[in-house]
C-alpha cells in the first residue's frame, strides 16, 4: 500500500517486473551461450483517468486449521473396528468406529461407581464453612495485587494463579493468596503495603459454596458429561462424528484383536442390510416403549433413516441370546442402573437414561442374563436390555455389576432428584476459601475417570490464516472486516473471508511493533493445510482518484515522473514530466499533480522472456 509522497514506496513497486525478470534470469544456467534468450519489451500507452480506488491491506500467510477434536471416552474403551482410515475425510454423522459394548458398560460401571463415592463426599461436606473474608496469612509487603472489584475468584485465579502475592518478612518468599469461589467486593491493600497477618485482605460475595464444594460439584458435572458420552457411544453401537473433517491419530492399540488393526474391518454386507431394516432410534424413540410411556411406531412402509444409529448384531458379550440380522423383527436396547431391587415381590426397578423408571420380576430375566445369576442382580449394578421392538419381548440383559452398591442408592444420570449436577439434599455451606501458596491444599477428593483417545478429528468446515500487520496498520483494521483471499494451489481461486481476531499484544523487533491477525474462512474438500495464500484487506474505498498504471511511474535523483511521448525511430521514451503521487493499489497509483484527465503517458513493459534452445 502506497502512502502519500511515498517515493521510496513507489520505487519498488515499480521495480517489482524488474526483480521478476532479474531473478529469472538469475535461474538461467550460468554459462548460458549469446542469443540462448531475450527479454520481449512493449510500449504501452495509458491516459489519466478518473475511477474508483480501493486502498488495501495486502498480506500472506498460510491454510491452517481452525479447530481440532480429540476424541475420547472415559475408561478403557476398545474397538471392534475401524470404518475409516487414517487421513479419510469424513461427514458429520458418519460412523467411525464400531465399539465393544462389553468395554463401554465396564467403563459405565466403574463410572457410576465413582460418581456414588463423589456423592457421599458431596453430602459430607455440607458442614464445610470458610470465611467470605480473605486475611493475610503471613506479615509482609504487597508485592502485586491481581483481585479487581467486580471480578470472579476463579477468573482471577484462573490468569493470573493467585489473588494477592505477598512478600513475607520472616522467609522473605513470594506467598500466594488464593481463593476458590465468590466474587470480589472490596480489596483493602495495594502494592506495598504493609500487612499483618490475619490482617483483612479481599471481601467476597457470592460464596454460595466452600471451595471444596465447588471443586467437588465441578469434578461432578465432568463425570456427568463423561457418563453421558459412554451411554450415547453404548447405545448408537459405535462413535460418530460431530462435525466434519479429517481423521487422523487412529489408536489401533485400542483394537480388541490384532487382527483387525491390519486394514480396518469395514461393515459386512449382512450388517449393512441389518441396517437398512433397522428403523428403532435407540431410547425411547421407538414404537416400543419398556416404561410404559408407548409411541407412536413409524410407518412401516416408510424407509428408515440410513443415517441412524446401527444396531448391534454381535453376539451378546455375557452369553445371552443374539439378534439374527436376517429377522424381520428389529430390536432396540436400552440401557439403565438398577435403582431398587424388592425381594418380597420379586421385582428389581431399572432406572433409563432418559429418566424414566422400568418395573421387571426376577422371575421374567432368568435364563436372559447369561452367566450372570439373575438372582444376584443388587442396586447400582448396569442393564443392558434387548426387546423385540414390535412383539416388547425381552430377548436378553446383559449385567454388568458394579463393585459396591447398597439399596439406598445413589444418583443417576438423567435423576429427577439431580439439579446442576448437585446431588440431592444438598445444600450451600458459606463462603470461600483461601491459603497461602506454601500451604498444602486437601487434594484427597479428586473424583476422576481417565479417558482413552480414539483419534482425531480435524473440523474442515472453517480454516484459519495468521497474519502480520504493522502497528501503522493495525488501528485500522477490526473484527468481522471482510478479506480476500486467493490461493495460487487452487488457479488463484479466490474465496471471502472475515477477521475474526486481533492479537492485542504486539511483539516488538527492531522498534517496530507487529501484531498477528487471524483471517476465518469457509474451507473447500481441496484446500488444504500449508497451502500459501495471499490476504486483501480493504481499508478505505475511495470512488473517484485521477489514475495512472504505476508501472508507468519511475523514480530516480531528479524526483517522480512519467513519459509522455515515444520516438519511434530511436525507440526511445521522451517527454517526462515530473509527478506528485498520492495512494496506490498495487497496480494504479493516484495522480495528485503533473498530469490532468486525458494525458497519455508511455512505458516500457517486460514481463517475457523468449529462449532459443537450437544455440
Amino acid at each position: 500500500m502506497l502512502k502519500k509522497t511515498g517515493k521510496k514506496k513507489i520505487w519498488l513497486s515499480a521495480a517489482a517486473v524488474a526483480l521478476i525478470l532479474a531473478l529469472t534470469l538469475a535461474l538461467l544456467p550460468a554459462k548460458a551461450p549469446a542469443g540462448a534468450y531475450e527479454v520481449i519489451e512493449e510500449i504501452r500507452t495509458a491516459g489519466a483517468e478518473y475511477a474508483a480506488l480501493s486502498e488495501q491491506l495486502i498480506s500472506g500467510g498460510t491454510i491452517s486449521d481452525a479447530e481440532r477434536e480429540t476424541v475420547a471416552l472415559a475408561g478403557d474403551i476398545k474397538i471392534k473396528s475401524w470404518e475409516v482410515g487414517e487421513g479419510d475425510y469424513v461427514e458429520a454423522g458418519q460412523l467411525l468406529a464400531s465399539l465393544d459394548r462389553t468395554s463401554v458398560l465396564s467403563a459405565i460401571s466403574g463410572l457410576s461407581t465413582l460418581m456414588q463415592e463423589l456423592d457421599a463426599e458431596l453430602e459430607s461436606s455440607r458442614s464445610d464453612s470458610v470465611s467470605s473474608v480473605i486475611y493475610a496469612p503471613v506479615s509482609g509487603t504487597v508485592g502485586a495485587v491481581y483481585a479487581e472489584i467486580g471480578k470472579s475468584v476463579l477468573d482471577t485465579m484462573y490468569e493470573s494463579t493467585a489473588l494477592i502475592v505477598l512478600n513475607s518478612d520472616v522467609s522473605g518468599e513470594a506467598v500466594r493468596v488464593v481463593g476458590y469461589t465468590g466474587t470480589v467486593s472490596w480489596v483493602s491493600v495495594a502494592p506495598g503495603d504493609q500487612v499483618s497477618a490475619g490482617q483483612a485482605l479481599i471481601s467476597l460475595t457470592d460464596t454460595e459454596y466452600s471451595g471444596r464444594q465447588g471443586e467437588l460439584m465441578r469434578q461432578r458435572q465432568k463425570l456427568e458429561e463423561q457418563m453421558q458420552a459412554l451411554f450415547s457411544v453404548y447405545e448408537r453401537g459405535g462413535i460418530y462424528a460431530a462435525t466434519s473433517g479429517r481423521v487422523s491419530g487412529l489408536n489401533t492399540d485400542a483394537l480388541v484383536s490384532p487382527a483387525a488393526a491390519s486394514g480396518g474391518t469395514h461393515l459386512l454386507p449382512s450388517l449393512r442390510s441389518a441396517r437398512i431394516r433397522y428403523t428403532a432410534a435407540l431410547t425411547g424413540s421407538t414404537g416400543f416403549d419398556p416404561a410404559g410411556a408407548a409411541e407412536p411406531s413409524p410407518d412401516p412402509g416408510q424407509d428408515p433413516d440410513p443415517s441412524g444409529p446401527l444396531p448391534d448384531v454381535s453376539p451378546d458379550p455375557e452369553g445371552g441370546e443374539t439378534t439374527d440380522p436376517g429377522e424381520e423383527e428389529p430390536t432396540v436396547e436400552y440401557i439403565g442402573r438398577v435403582s431398587g431391587t424388592d425381594p418380597d415381590s420379586d421385582t428389581l426397578t431399572v432406572q433409563l437414561t432418559d429418566g424414566s423408571v422400568l418395573t421387571l420380576s426376577f422371575s421374567e430375566l432368568e435364563g436372559k442374563t447369561g452367566s450372570v445369576d439373575a438372582g444376584s442382580i443388587k442396586t447400582g449394578d448396569i442393564l443392558a436390555l434387548r426387546y423385540r421392538q414390535d412383539s416388547g419381548e425381552l430377548i436378553s440383559v446383559t449385567v454388568y455389576q458394579s463393585s459396591g452398591g447398597s439399596d439406598s442408592g445413589g444418583a443417576f444420570p438423567g435423576d429427577g432428584d439431580m439439579n446442576g449436577g448437585m446431588g440431592s439434599g444438598m445444600s450451600g455451606g458459606a463462603g470461600s476459601g483461601a491459603a497461602a501458596a506454601g500451604e498444602e491444599t486437601d487434594t484427597d477428593y479428586n473424583y476422576s475417570m481417565s479417558e482413552t483417545e480414539l483419534c482425531t478429528l480435524t473440523d474442515y468446515s472453517s480454516a484459519e490464516i495468521f497474519l502480520t500487520v504493522d502497528e501503522l496498520d493495525i488501528g485500522r483494521l477490526k473484527t468481522g472486516q471482510t478479506a480476500s483471499v486467493v490461493l495460487d494451489a487452487l488457479g488463484g481461486q479466490r474465496f471471502e473471508g472475515t477477521i475474526s481476531s486481533i492479537d492485542p499484544n504486539g511483539d516488538n523487533s527492531g522498534g517496530n511493533t507487529k501484531y498477528t491477525v487471524t483471517v476465518s474462512l469457509s474451507r473447500t474438500r481441496d484446500m488444504l493445510t500449508g497451502m500459501n495464500a495471499s490476504v486483501y484487506i480493504v481499508l478505505e474505498e475511495h470512488p473517484s482518484l485521477l489514475l495512472v498504471p504505476l508501472a508507468a511511474i519511475n523514480e530516480d535523483s531528479g524526483g517522480i515522473y512519467v513519459y509522455t511521448a515515444y520516438d519511434s525511430g530511436r525507440k526511445e521514451l521522451t517527454d517526462p514530466v515530473e509527478v506528485t503521487t498520492g495512494l496506490s493499489d498495487g497496480t494504479n497509483v493516484e495522480i495528485i499533480s503533473g498530469l490532468s484527465e486525458g494525458d497519455t503517458c508511455y512505458y516500457s513493459y517486460a514481463d517475457t522472456l523468449k529462449y532459443n534452445f537450437a544455440q
